[in-house]
């Protein structure tokens, strides 16, 4: 768990909030979904409903940029979505910077496209994680898609 005003800094830091840095500020997780809210909640949300429910599971400190307000709340002003995904990539040490990613798009020959390439990664002694619809593959361990 990181303080409050850690999390605030990052969003400021990329511009996603311009408001005041709590002086005192409580250790809290990010939470995106309401029924897993509680009172060391830092809840991101845009849907009024959601927010009700983080706030009566005990939930006081929100990242929103709705116009919901509730007297013991304090509201952080920034866009809920892409502020939980900044966050999540910043409690986690920005480990997808570590990564090269290959995507593959188009109407036909996906799969067997992402198996050669994961072929020839392995191959090459490359560690390579192949997500698919058939499959996936971490290395050596395949593991089946589940749709």
């Amino acid at each position: 768990m990181k303080k409050i005003s850690d999390y605030l800094y990052e969003l400021k830091a990329h511009q996603l909030y311009s408001g005041e840095l709590p002086k005192d500020s409580d250790l809290v997780s990010p939470c995106a979904d309401s029924r897993f809210a509680d009172n060391k909640s830092l809840f991101f949300s845009e849907n009024p409903a959601h927010l009700h429910d983080a706030y009566s599971r005990g939930c006081r400190f929100f990242v929103t940029e709705s116009s919901w307000l509730e007297s013991s709340a304090k509201i952080f002003k920034s866009p809920a979505r892409k502020s939980f995904s900044l966050l999540a990539h910043f409690d986690h040490g920005y480990a997808f910077k570590k990564f090269k990613f290959i995507g593959v798009t188009g109407t036909n020959g996906k799969t067997t496209t992402s198996w050669l390439i994961n072929h020839l990664l392995r191959c090459n002694k490359k560690k390579s994680c192949l997500l698919g619809t058939v499959e996936f593959r971490i290395n050596d361990e395949v593991f089946e898609a589940t749709h």
